[in-house]
């Protein structure tokens, strides 16, 4: 790539650069000896800092990844504590309306009519189903799915859910 092209065309010129040299003039050769020196240590001071500059750009780029994986289990226990609030509404309500109509329900349940779909729970003598809606059905907050589709299919479901049993 260009870079290393680079690298090497500056690694050239530094060996070259660094390469003993005689003047013929013991001042003048110490001058340039002493300089070379600088330069030497300059040089492999700054290669130093690229090596220690990649180790961090290395760094960075692991702990972008940690971060993003912590931020996905964070998000999946959000949904996992926002399930479990529901859940236990989803039982009051249900507890709630089998002490009013005095009557045990059907838990879960999928009529025939509904194509699969199930109902939270259905009071046969009374001739009613509960579907308790949480936040997620409220709400249709996007983050809560996969995907678009994902989310449209939750919606068409809860409307599908919504229409029988209105009727």
């Amino acid at each position: 790539s260009e870079i290393e092209i680079e690298s090497q065309s500056q690694d050239v010129i530094i060996s070259q650069i660094l390469e003993p040299k005689s003047f013929g003039d013991k001042e003048t050769d110490k001058f340039i000896e002493e300089l070379q020196n600088t330069l030497k240590r300059t040089f492999d001071g700054k290669r130093k800092l690229w090596v220690e500059r990649d180790d961090c750009i290395s760094k960075i780029i692991k702990l972008e990844a940690e971060n993003k994986n912590q931020r996905y289990l964070i998000d999946e226990l959000k949904k996992e504590i926002e399930s479990k609030k529901n859940r236990k509404f989803q039982e009051k309500c249900i507890l709630i309306v089998q002490i009013l109509l005095n009557e045990e329900p059907v838990v879960e349940y999928r009529p025939s009519f509904m194509e699969g779909l199930e109902l939270d729970a259905f009071f046969r003598s009374n001739q009613i189903a509960l579907e308790v809606q949480g936040a997620q059905h409220r709400l249709h907050h996007t983050s809560w799915y996969k995907d678009v589709k994902k989310l449209e299919d939750i919606v068409n479901r809860d409307r599908k859910k919504k229409s029988p049993v209105s009727r």
